[in-house]
Order: C-alpha cells, then sequence, then structure tokens
C-alpha cells in the first residue's frame, strides 16, 4: 500500500503540457455559464478527449481541485478573476504556490539551462512531456507578467539535435533537385508543342475575312456560311 500511495503522489507532481489557450478557455467558460460542484470529463465537452484529461491533471496540480473533483478555493478566485484588473496578481500568486520549486530559481537572470535542470529536477518528466510541460508554465508567466529571461522565453521550445539534422538534410535535399531536376518532372511541366495542323488552320484563318458588322444582311450570311465551311473542313485535317 505504502508504495502504491508514493506511486501515486509522484503521479500527482506531474506539471501541466496542456496548451494554455485551453486552460485559459476553461476558466472563461466556467465564468461565462457556471462554475460546477464537480469538475470531470462530462463537463469538459468543448475539448476532445485527451485534452480534457490534461485539463483534469492540470487543475490537480494547481491544486484548484481536490481528489473528488471538488473546485478549491483557488479555482473559484482564477474563475472570478479571470477578464479583470485582479487575473494578473491572482495568477501570479497561483504559479508561485504551485510551482514553488521552480522560483527557487531567478528567473530574470537564469540561463535556458539552469531553467531546463531545475524544471526537470522539480519534475518527473521527460522528453515532448518536459517540454510541453516548460512551456505551458511560461506561456503562463508571460501572461502573469512574471520578468522571466529573454533567452529562457526565446528557447521555449527547445529541439533536439536530431531536428536540426533534419532541417539540414531537407535543405540539402532541397537545393540538390534544384541542380539537377527530375528529368520525369521536367517533361511532366514542358507544355506539349502545337501539332502541325494548328499552324495549319491558323494559316487558312489569316485568309478569312474578318467579319465587320456594318456588312448589309446577305454578306453577313454568305461569310457565316463560308465560315461554317471553313470550320468543317478544319475538322478534317
Amino acid at each position: 500500500m505504502d508504495t502504491q500511495a508514493s506511486e501515486h503522489t509522484k503521479k500527482q507532481q506531474n506539471p501541466p503540457y496542456v496548451g494554455w489557450p485551453s486552460y485559459r478557455g476553461m476558466l472563461s467558460g466556467f465564468k461565462e455559464h457556471v462554475l460546477p460542484s464537480r469538475i470531470d470529463r462530462s463537463v469538459l465537452g468543448n475539448f476532445s478527449g485527451i485534452v480534457g484529461t490534461q485539463l483534469l491533471a492540470t487543475l490537480k496540480f494547481l491544486g484548484q481541485i481536490d481528489a473528488a473533483g471538488k473546485p478549491t478555493e483557488h479555482l473559484e478566485r482564477a474563475v472570478n478573476a479571470i477578464g479583470t484588473e485582479e487575473w494578473v496578481s491572482e495568477l501570479t500568486a497561483q504559479l508561485r504556490r504551485a510551482y514553488a520549486p521552480v522560483f527557487s530559481l531567478n528567473l530574470q537572470t537564469a540561463s535556458p539551462n539552469q531553467f531546463t535542470e531545475t524544471f526537470r529536477g522539480a519534475y518527473p518528466c521527460e522528453g515532448d512531456t518536459l517540454r510541453k510541460s516548460m512551456t505551458f508554465f511560461l506561456n503562463a508567466a508571460r501572461e502573469a507578467q512574471i520578468p522571466v529571461s529573454m533567452f529562457i522565453m526565446k528557447n521555449k521550445k527547445p529541439r533536439s539535435g536530431n531536428g536540426v539534422k533534419k532541417l539540414k538534410a531537407a535543405k540539402q535535399a532541397s537545393a540538390k533537385a534544384e541542380d539537377n531536376p527530375d528529368p520525369i518532372k521536367t517533361r511532366e511541366q514542358t507544355p506539349p508543342a502545337q501539332p502541325a495542323q494548328d499552324d495549319f488552320r491558323q494559316q487558312l484563318l489569316s485568309k478569312f475575312p474578318a467579319f465587320d458588322p456594318a456588312w448589309p444582311d446577305n454578306i453577313k450570311a454568305d461569310w457565316f456560311k463560308g465560315f461554317e465551311q471553313f470550320m468543317a473542313m478544319a475538322q478534317k485535317q
């Protein structure tokens, strides 16, 4: 039992990695309509299953719902404050409370590596989950107007070395394709030559008198009759 309880506690320490707009939209929805007496998937129908699950985990991490899903005073204050002048100060207070280990670091002067090391040391997440978790925190910190180093904010979505290599390889492949175009594609892009019959028809048409609306009706009738004969002859070529 002790081992299971310890594992459960460890999982609850995972920081939010849902998109910040989704979390903010959830709070705004509660304020616009009503704050439910219990927060579960049935009240998050506007979000996909994965996002809804992530939002519930976010609320638990931030201490905004208890184990049974009942809203705490922190959620009530957040919902009341969003969209008002109190939002920035309330959000700042909630972030400092929930992310206390991160705020042990001077975020205004820390390097990106210092921030990542502190975040990883405080919370059990790695890889893409770690990146998304840090992104959620930094987006929240920006909205709370918390001073954070420009170097950290600039690198809030770090990419792996493999990603850089893939990008370089893609650019090299693109440059090579420009120097050595695919002969098949080149042929497809080259407009086909006009057949000889078209040239012959153009020559005949140039000899046919141009239509003049000022002609008498009998001349116009003769012109249309002659043009029809010309078109019939051209189709046979």
